[in-house]
Formats: C-alpha cells, sequence, structure tokens
C-alpha cells in the first residue's frame, strides 16, 4: 500500500501526444542524424530533424512491459528530439508534479486497471485517468527525485563494473575458441545438414504477456536459448485448455537453436539438461535432430556452432532490417559448416571447454547474479520510497 494518496495521473501530468510522429524505418534509414529517434522504451535510431525541444517524459503507449513491474515504462528525455507513436509525451503540471519525479512514480505504477489488449498490451490516452500514481507534496516529490537520482547513479556505477569483468571473461573466452580453431584448422567441413536428420519447428501459439510458472505451460521465447544454458523460465504462460502436441515439448537432450533475436544472438544454440513438459517449443525456437549421435556428438556440436566460423556464417545469413531482430532460415542453418572430425579430437574439444566450463560457470553465474540483483535493485528502491513499511 503506497504511504502517498493515489491520483489519476491526468491529475499530475499534461499530455503532449501532439509532438510525436512516426517514421518508418526505410525513410529513416534515408534520413539519419544527430538527432534521438525515441519510442516505447528508449531511443531507437536517430533522424535528421526534431519535433520537439526541452524536457519530457516518456511513457510506452505499446510494446512497454506495463505488468512486469522491476521493468522501466517510463523514461525522460532532454534537449531536441523526435518521438514516434509508441510513446506518449507527458510534463508534470507547473507547481503540482516534478518531471524527475513523474518518470519515478510511473515506473512504480500499477498498470494493470489501464491497459488494455490480450497479446499486445496498449495504454490508449483515453485509459490515463485510470493509472493511478502517488502525490506528495511538490517538495517531497523533489526531494525524492534527487535522492533517487543519486541511488540510480551509484547502481549504474556498479553495473558497469559487473559489465567490465563480464567482458573479460569474454576474453578468456575468445582464446579458449582460438585454440578450438587451431585444433580443428585441418579438419575438412561439411554443412550442418550431413549431420542431422532433420530440424522441428515449434508453433505460434496464442499467448498471455505473463510469465508462464514453473509448473504453467509455457512457449519459449528467443531469450530461453543463450549462450550458456538453457532458459527454461523464459517463457510466456499459455491460455488455458490448449493442448499442445507432444514433440513440442522441450526434452532432455534436445539441442535447440533460435532463429530469430539480435544479430550477436540469432543462431544461439543450448543443449537441454532435463526433461521440461511445461515448456513449448516456439515458432521462433527449432529443434537440430542428429541423424547419428556415434558419428557426432551433441556437446561437439554444441561447442562448434558458438565457434567464429560458425557465426559468421549465421550472421552474413540473416535477414532483417533491424539490429534489434534478424532471422535465418532453415536452409541457412543446414549449411552451417561444421567440421567433420573424428571422435578424438570431438573429445578434445569437448574436453577443451568443458575443463573450464564448470570455472567459468561459477564465476560467471556468481556475476550475472550480482548483475540480476543490480537490475532490481532501481524497483526495489522504488517500493521503498512510496510504499509503507
Amino acid at each position: 500500500m503506497s504511504k502517498f494518496q493515489l491520483v489519476p495521473l491526468t491529475k499530475m501530468a499534461d499530455i503532449f501526444d501532439h509532438l510525436r510522429e512516426p517514421v518508418s524505418q526505410a525513410e529513416r534509414n534515408k534520413r539519419i542524424g544527430s538527432f534521438p529517434y525515441y519510442g516505447a522504451t528508449g531511443q531507437i535510431g536517430t533522424i535528421d530533424d526534431y519535433k520537439q525541444e526541452g524536457k519530457y517524459v516518456l511513457l510506452g503507449e505499446d510494446g512497454a512491459p506495463f505488468l512486469e513491474p522491476n521493468k522501466v515504462k517510463a523514461y525522460i528525455v532532454e534537449g531536441k528530439c523526435w518521438v514516434n507513436n509508441h510513446a506518449h509525451v507527458l510534463k508534470g503540471k507547473e507547481g503540482i508534479c516534478d518531471d524527475d519525479f513523474l518518470c519515478y512514480a510511473l515506473n512504480y505504477a500499477d498498470y494493470s486497471n489501464a491497459v488494455t489488449g490480450s497479446t499486445r498490451l496498449k495504454l490508449p490516452q483515453n485509459m490515463m485517468g485510470n493509472l493511478l500514481i502517488p502525490k506528495p507534496t511538490l517538495k517531497e516529490q523533489k526531494t525524492i527525485a534527487q535522492k533517487y537520482k543519486l541511488q540510480l547513479s551509484e547502481i549504474k556505477k556498479t553495473r558497469e563494473a559487473v559489465e567490465l569483468q563480464l567482458k573479460e571473461l569474454d576474453q578468456i573466452k575468445v582464446k579458449l575458441q582460438e585454440k578450438a580453431m587451431d585444433i580443428l584448422k585441418d579438419v575438412p567441413r561439411l554443412p550442418l545438414e550431413h549431420f542431422l536428420e532433420g530440424i522441428e519447428a515449434g508453433k505460434s501459439i496464442k499467448t498471455t504477456e505473463l510469465p508462464a510458472k514453473k509448473d504453467e505451460l509455457g512457449v519459449l521465447k528467443v531469450s530461453a536459448v543463450s549462450w550458456n544454458k538453457f532458459q527454461s523460465d523464459e517463457a510466456k504462460s499459455v491460455y488455458p485448455n490448449y493442448k499442445p502436441q507432444e514433440h513440442h515439448r522441450v526434452k532432455q537432450g534436445d539441442l535447440i537453436i533460435s532463429r530469430a533475436n539480435t544479430i550477436e544472438l540469432v543462431g544461439a544454440v543450448v543443449l537441454v539438461e532435463q526433461d521440461y513438459p511445461n515448456r513449448l517449443l516456439s515458432d521462433k525456437t527449432l529443434r537440430l535432430i542428429i541423424a547419428n549421435e556415434k558419428e557426432i556428438y551433441p556437446e561437439f556440436l554444441l561447442h562448434v556452432l558458438k565457434l567464429p566460423e560458425a557465426r559468421n556464417h549465421i550472421e552474413e545469413n540473416a535477414t532483417g532490417t533491424s539490429d534489434s531482430m534478424r532471422n535465418i532460415s532453415q536452409k541457412t542453418i543446414n549449411k552451417i559448416p561444421v567440421p567433420d572430425a573424428n571422435s578424438i579430437k570431438q573429445k578434445e574439444i569437448i574436453k577443451l571447454f568443458e575443463d573450464t566450463s564448470e570455472q567459468f560457470k561459477c564465476a560467471e553465474d556468481s556475476l550475472k547474479i550480482i548483475f540480476e540483483e543490480v537490475k532490481l535493485l532501481p524497483s526495489k528502491l522504488l517500493n521503498e520510497v512510496f510504499e509503507l513499511k
């Protein structure tokens, strides 16, 4: 429960949505300039002109994580910029609401009674009266905003320190990959399809916007497939009474590859360590079915699909105009070059990575736990600011 009175957003902020204007990606590609171009959750490019100048609070209209309490829905912009139609343009009412406080309050607010839609949530302008935010005095608002801004600055420093350590781990991984490539340098290459019986795609299933609990049926998001370990909690819940096909369920030994993601993560691959009967492959996550595991070990294939040779093939053949979402076809996947190594060399590669994997896993897991805790700090601090103890 909030320690402050909750009032409708429209009582605290003026709306300047007339300042926003969408520009297509194709048009922006012709108009790259020095002015930031903003969308629902942040800057998505630059453009050669601006539509607004000054300090404003941008709040996602659609595409924002409204029902995820630990994620940002609103952010501050200052100076000359251009905003598209996926973000509302707001400013605190003169003498009533501080802009910085408004932004923080919007990241604390409960959006469940203000958003509409089942598959893609939207916050229409006519629903803003349903969005309640805290209303301390203006003096209290400025004190809260000043203190919270300082805390965010310290959190940023901590996050950057952890990111630096993660980058150092990445550099060590690069050296390991170079050693693996040296072991395999004289081994002939064959297309991946030579080693596969086939590729099984998941299905495009209508889901809610809510994350699936462990005991709920959930469809994998592309974020479930990372470079190190299968993330079973990265799934969206399925509507009740859906009856999945059995071959869409995730099971132990599945070698799963993503067909859509950022340029760095498209084609990411993981080997699933146990059965997950409540997790379903999506149409963007594919199962690689090895034809003969005596010819090529799944663990070997897992490692070589992460090597620069395979990554170069994937990134060069990925399609899409936006770096935030690239796609690869099954044809591209089938043509990934794979070393046709004998069992001795395969075991050597597996051992190379497994000998260091536990050390890496401990270090990386520890850093990622810290990183995740740091990411949650802003919302925890907001709760401390606004909630009764």
